[in-house]
Order: structure tokens, then C-alpha cells, then sequence
């Protein structure tokens, strides 16, 4: 399973696995919030981030590629409508989402849930923008604030789900609790969710829970950040709330519309083609149609 960038930086991964014949899949683990871009934003993207020592980098990987033979086409395995797949199949998501325990809280009292992404110190934002300064004090003393109000208000305390690369002490949100490697149970369990752009709005489609996207004002200097969660909000028909020039007291915890649920569930978590198969079996049947 190929979950590595195929670039100049990792040719010895695949140079081992071309002598050593590998086939490889690659699933597709962010088919729920990769949204439709058009050609035209795709091309300024491109021409935005364009980069000379980059641009440098792919030209010596496809010459690397030819001068070794290499061609290294793992097949895709996704649920998404957007793309074309060469094995469809269910969301990673969408199969945890069914084998969750109804009578196991793992709280027992009602509780706020807030779908932590590891912002501003996630590997993939250094690696991403390494010449931005993270100020990862400044963002937690907003999100205790906020918290702070949030409790005040519906007296109920708040839950952290946190992302699976983090790594805290345990005070960056105040005292209150931190789980690791339970998302989907807590956000089964909660009365509403909070979040940023995540990918475990999957999880909160299926178990149609309120919920509420916020963001920190120093997302405008990380663009791909402010983009995918003002382009998630908008094609989830909410708005995203800037926790620093909004009115905490007017943001609003919603579910999403229930026809566009079903919509976005058979979009990008449940194919019609896979929704009634474990991913498993899809993998078996595919891998014994390979040996025939």
C-alpha cells in the first residue's frame, strides 16, 4: 500500500520496490474532503506555488525514472465521484463508522467535541511553509478562550479528539481531557462538534451531528489552509467563522441539510458500487481476479 510521494526525495523507496517487483495500491484516504477544482484554479495554483528548485527536482525525477526503467503505477482505490478510480471502494471512514460500539461511550456525560488538526505545528505545514513562523502559543490561548465561552454557555465541558500526529503535554488546551485514536466514538457520543477543515467530517455526515467550522485569523498565512476550509464550508452550505474578528456568540452549530447528506455520503464516503461490500472482500475479489 503506497502512501509516499513519488519525488526526487524518496527514489531509493521506489527504486527497491521496482527491483523487488512490487504492485503497489495507493487508497485514497482524503476522498471525502478533496473537493471538484476546475482546470483554471488548478493551473493558478500551479502558477502561484510555482517554485524554480522544485520545478528542478520533478524534471530530475522523470529523468530518473526513464534512466531506470521505473514505472511505478499503483492503482488507485478510492469512493469518490470525482475521480476515476481503478477499484472502487468504501471510505476508511465510512467502514470504522460501522463497527462502532452504540452502548460504549467513552464519556460518560455530555460533552462538546473539538476535532483537533494539530494547527500550526502538523509536519505537512512546515513542510509546506517553512518560511512561516507557527505561533502555536498565540492559537491555544484563543482556543481556551473559546472553549471557555463555549462551556459557559451550553454548560457542558469540552472534549478534545486529537489528530493522530500530535504531540502534546496535555495543558495546550487548558485542563481539559485529550483522547487519542478515538475521533469517530467521540463524535458519535457528542452532543455538537467543533472543527476546522477535517476529514472527519465524514464521521459527522454519517452520525448527522451539529456542528460548527471555525478557524484562527492566522490561517490567512498558510493559503491551502484558508482555502480548503472556506471551499469545505461553502460546498457544505455553511459558513466558516473567523475566531477572531467574529461574534462567538453568533456562531451557529448546525447539521448539514439532510437531502445534501445523502448526497455527499454517496459522493465521496459510500460508492453505490462498494456500499453494501466490506472493502476486504472488494480487495480479495480484485486481487484473485488479478491471479486468473
Amino acid at each position: 500500500v503506497l502512501e509516499v510521494q513519488q519525488n526526487w526525495d524518496n527514489r531509493a523507496i521506489f527504486l527497491l520496490l521496482h527491483r523487488h517487483r512490487c504492485n503497489c495500491v495507493k487508497i485514497d484516504l482524503y476522498a471525502n474532503t478533496m473537493l471538484f477544482s476546475s482546470t483554471s484554479e488548478r493551473l493558478a495554483s500551479i502558477l502561484k506555488n510555482f517554485s524554480f528548485k522544485k520545478a528542478l527536482k520533478k524534471f530530475a525525477w522523470l529523468c530518473w525514472l526513464r534512466l531506470h526503467s521505473i514505472r511505478m503505477n499503483a492503482k488507485l482505490l478510492s469512493s469518490s465521484d470525482l475521480v476515476k478510480p481503478d477499484i472502487k471502494i468504501n471510505h476508511p471512514d465510512y467502514e470504522e463508522y460501522l463497527s462502532l460500539d452504540e452502548r460504549k461511550p467513552i464519556v460518560d456525560r455530555l460533552y462538546l467535541l473539538f476535532i483537533d488538526n494539530y494547527y500550526p505545528l502538523h509536519p505537512d505545514i512546515k513542510n509546506m511553509y517553512p518560511n512561516t513562523i507557527a505561533d502555536a502559543e498565540s492559537y491555544w490561548r484563543l482556543m481556551r478562550s473559546f472553549f471557555d465561552f463555549l462551556e459557559s454557555k451550553f454548560q457542558k465541558e469540552i472534549i478534545i479528539a486529537a489528530h493522530p500526529k500530535a504531540v502534546y503535554k496535555g495543558d495546550e488546551f487548558g485542563r481539559r481531557k485529550i483522547f487519542y485514536g478515538q475521533t469517530a466514538k467521540l463524535i458519535k457520543f457528542a452532543d455538537a462538534v467543533v472543527m476546522h477543515g477535517s476529514n472527519s467530517l465524514s464521521y459527522i455526515a454519517l452520525v448527522d451531528k451539529p456542528f460548527a467550522m471555525v478557524y484562527p485569523d492566522s490561517y490567512k498565512k498558510y493559503p491551502y489552509l484558508y482555502k480548503h476550509i472556506k471551499d469545505l464550508a461553502s460546498y457544505c452550505k455553511k459558513e466558516a467563522y473567523d475566531l477572531d474578528c467574529y461574534d462567538w456568540g453568533k456562531i451557529q452549530f448546525e447539521r448539514l441539510d439532510s437531502e445534501w447528506r445523502k448526497l455527499y455520503i454517496t459522493t465521496f464516503i459510500a460508492s453505490r458500487e462498494s456500499a453494501g461490500r466490506r472493502n476486504v472482500d472488494i480487495w480479495i475479489d480484485e486481487l484473485l481476479k488479478e491471479e486468473r
